[in-house]
């Protein structure tokens, strides 16, 4: 497995209004080097490519159950990397 901070994750809320959506979607999208798996909020489906195999995306196997376990591991480690990059802020050293 890839380390997390080998990762590339993006999270972009789109201006425009997606027509298969009907209103500006929110993704999150993890690159693995190998792999691209978008996440998009509010729908059940989303985008899974083999980027060595399928370098210019035509081949969606989001639901293709011979990725399964590929499908599962980006999850996690795209939970990770978002973890990993929310904002703290400092915790407080006294009560006011």
């Amino acid at each position: 497995m890839a380390a997390v901070q080998d990762n590339i994750l993006v999270q972009y809320d789109h201006q425009r209004v997606n027509t298969g959506l009907g209103r500006p979607p929110k993704v999150h999208t993890l690159l693995d080097g190998r792999w691209r798996i978008s996440v998009f909020q509010g729908v059940a489906w989303g985008e899974l490519y083999d980027l060595e195999t399928d370098p210019g995306e035509f081949d969606n196997l989001w639901d293709d159950p011979n990725h399964t376990v590929v499908k599962s591991r980006l999850f996690e480690e795209m939970l990770r990397a978002e973890l990993d990059a929310i904002d703290t802020v400092p915790v407080p050293t006294a009560q006011a």
